[in-house]
């Protein structure tokens, strides 16, 4: 566990359907901090809670690559935190170690939480029950507000994406990966917001993405009639749809 951070959901990812993925956050004091960095739920102890794991160098590259590490406009940078190891069984905790951790880089995070994703919290939830975190902290992850996307509205955004990676595929360039998610996100309003702002938003995200969706639709039948693999992301996305 890290005292004095948070886990937070400020790093800007793909709307509606992963609206922000997980920070490590430093706290000021557990009296400002919420209202402060617009967490949208405070856990008990202000404590981050996670994995210590060692790895060689080889192995922590391929993590850091996994996580856009290394590119120019890459999502995370690495800090050094205090970490108190506990045991998973009895709870005792040990002396604290230095680690590195992940936080969202200036650009690329939020001005306040957002609501992650139902798969997204769910591995979290699943992670946290096989690593035996201590029962406050994975108790604080079940009662955590999630996004629940309407079934057509994440149809339309997964088409749309299908799209946008075939396009990515044949132009060797990112820019609608990076143009849409932007786009969506001026119109994006998290769940836990009044149901007319939801409604207005699920509204403008699907008239943004329904052009490209109908095209998306074709290409990604074409992808089934060839028999040709999905990107790894959008077959993630759609076994979790």
């Amino acid at each position: 566990m890290a005292p004095g951070y948070r886990l937070a959901f400020n790093t800007k990812a793909f709307p509606p359907l992963e609206p922000a993925m997980a920070s490590i956050e430093p706290v000021q004091s557990d009296a400002t901090c919420w209202k402060d960095s617009g967490a949208l739920h405070a856990n008990a102890d202000i404590t981050c809670h996670g994995a210590l794991i060692k790895l060689h160098p080889q192995q922590y590259e391929k993590i850091w690559k996994s996580e856009g590490g290394g590119v120019r406009a890459q999502s995370y940078e690495e800090i050094v935190v205090e970490v108190f190891p506990y045991d998973s069984k009895n709870g005792e905790v040990q002396i604290p170690v230095k680690a590195v951790a992940f936080t969202v880089r200036k650009h690329n995070r939020l001005r306040s939480d957002w609501c992650p994703s139902v798969r997204y919290m769910k591995l979290l939830r699943q992670g946290a029950a096989e690593l035996g975190l201590q029962k406050h902290y994975r108790d604080w992850l079940e009662s955590h507000p999630v996004d629940h996307v309407p079934w057509i509205v994440k149809k339309v955004t997964i088409y749309n994406l299908a799209l946008s990676m075939m396009l990515q595929s044949v132009l060797h360039t990112p820019v609608l990966m990076r143009f849409l998610p932007w786009l969506l996100g001026l119109v994006y309003v998290p769940s836990t917001r009044p149901r007319i702002q939801r409604l207005m938003s699920e509204f403008a995200m699907v008239y943004i993405l329904l052009p490209g969706s109908m095209l998306g639709f074709l290409v990604r039948n074409f992808m089934y009639i060839a028999d040709l693999p999905p990107h790894p992301l959008l077959k993630n996305v759609e076994l979790s749809s």
